[in-house]
């Protein structure tokens, strides 16, 4: 069935109709959930927050724009949301941290990756680097954006990423000498 043949059903509540668009997304809207919540169960259950407010919110998307991408964006909305609620972000910067901010790059550690060993990796980081690590460089986010999402400060944000990015580096270090030994 056509997407905007679907949608119009959708809003008129036909449950057919509801579940074919929920099982057409269901597979990219996992793919983000899990970068954020490893455990499946977890994932499942921001993906189901996320849908029941795309169904009940189906007469403010635009057709001119993607209807993927305007999902995307409502569950990246609910992983915040839940963030934020679950969370606290600590807003305070230490000299160290502050120090640690100039030596990281920008290079991103998934382009030399598979998506799966990308994901169990980032699993091994703290909650709120990952977030922050997701939403900067999976999603796109500014860090303005994020800031103003968490209720915390930029500098907060540029903290968070780059402590993200230097345990990703070791992790992805300790992950290449043991394959070094193993051969």
């Amino acid at each position: 069935m056509e997407l905007r043949t679907l949608i119009e059903k959708c809003k008129n509540n036909d449950r057919k109709a509801q579940f074919e668009l929920y099982d057409r997304e269901y597979k990219a809207l996992m793919r983000i959930a899990y970068r954020y919540h490893p455990n499946e169960e977890d994932a499942a259950e921001v993906v189901n927050i996320a849908f029941f407010k795309i169904l009940t919110n189906l007469d403010k998307f635009n057709p001119e724009y993607s209807f993927s991408g305007w999902s995307k964006r409502i569950l990246t909305n609910v992983i915040i949301d839940e963030f934020r609620k679950n969370k606290k972000f600590d807003d305070q910067i230490s000299a160290e941290d502050s120090a640690m901010e100039v030596f990281i790059d920008n290079n991103s550690v998934e382009q030399a990756l598979e998506e799966e060993e990308v994901d169990l990796i980032l699993s091994q980081i703290p909650d709120n680097e990952r977030l922050v690590f997701n939403l900067y460089e999976m999603e796109g986010y500014s860090h303005k954006e994020i800031a103003a999402q968490l209720g915390v400060s930029e500098r907060s944000t540029k903290r968070y990423l780059a402590k993200a990015k230097l345990n990703l580096k070791e992790i992805v270090s300790r992950a290449l000498k043991v394959e070094r030994v193993a051969i």
